[in-house]
């Protein structure tokens, strides 16, 4: 059996392409790996055109630079050309199980986002959004400094 030679692998380094391609393979294949459990463990599948690092490069492509890494577009689904990519740690952090997107006046962001754009503290918006209030209002009523709401409280 010959050994494929695909010019990533040099004296046992991996370019960072054949990096992510073999990190990718081992939390969704190797119970052993620290990630298994949010990757394999929760059903993430490779499709099996990517069994080859070959066709993963090839749809993939050059890693665009230093700042990006192997991305889910859907973090639910399947590793395949159709739903990844290389992102940054910025896009990354926007596309995570643990994000709620706010969609007010046809435009969509992060619970963080709005907060940034908004100028009030992230932590407000999470927690009017626990006591109940509506998307639209945990994001866009005015904070008044001292004011505390209970759940379900009515909002003048």
């Amino acid at each position: 059996m010959s050994s494929v030679r695909h010019g990533h692998t040099i004296n046992g380094k991996r370019s960072s392409e054949h990096g992510a391609w073999h990190t990718m393979k081992s939390r969704c294949n190797n119970p052993k790996d620290r990630s298994f459990l949010n990757y394999g463990g929760r059903g993430i599948k490779i499709c099996p055109r990517w069994d080859s690092f070959e066709n993963f490069f090839l749809d993939l492509g050059m890693r665009p630079g230093n700042k990006y890494s192997l991305d889910r577009i859907d973090c639910n689904g399947n590793y395949c050309p159709e739903n990844c990519r290389w992102a940054t740690r910025v896009e990354q952090n926007r596309n995570r199980r643990s994000c709620v997107y706010i969609t007010i006046n046809n435009k969509c962001q992060t619970v963080k986002e709005w907060a940034i754009e908004l100028g009030v503290k992230r932590q407000t918006i999470e927690k009017r959004l626990k006591l109940g209030w509506s998307q639209y209002d945990s994001v866009m009523q005015p904070v008044i400094l001292g004011q505390k709401f209970k759940k379900n409280e009515a909002l003048p």
